[in-house]
């Protein structure tokens, strides 16, 4: 095994997973997020568990982060993410 490209990052016809992240225009924590499902069960010392739940942490972020940028946009989050409220508007 290389260490540098582990043979659990390919697919069975020779793809590469970062040649797929890249062909599918992934950001960093979707790309990350892939890698853990693709690789989950198959490094070694790391159980499948662990790498479903580095996943589901990795897409679990990045969720929260375009919540949060969503609801800045809308006005209901200020940039140090408190809730605005209709009475703390008035103010």
């Amino acid at each position: 095994m290389n260490k540098l490209k582990p043979s659990y990052y390919k697919s069975k016809s020779g793809q590469d997973i970062y040649n797929i992240a890249f062909d599918f225009n992934l950001n960093g924590f979707q790309m990350n997020a892939l890698k853990y499902i693709i690789r989950a069960g198959k490094k070694e010392n790391e159980s499948q568990i662990t790498d479903l739940s580095k996943a589901i942490e990795t897409l679990t972020r990045y969720k929260d982060l375009l919540l949060k940028k969503k609801y800045r946009e809308m006005g209901l989050l200020s940039d140090d993410d408190k809730l605005i409220n209709e009475e703390n508007k008035k103010e």
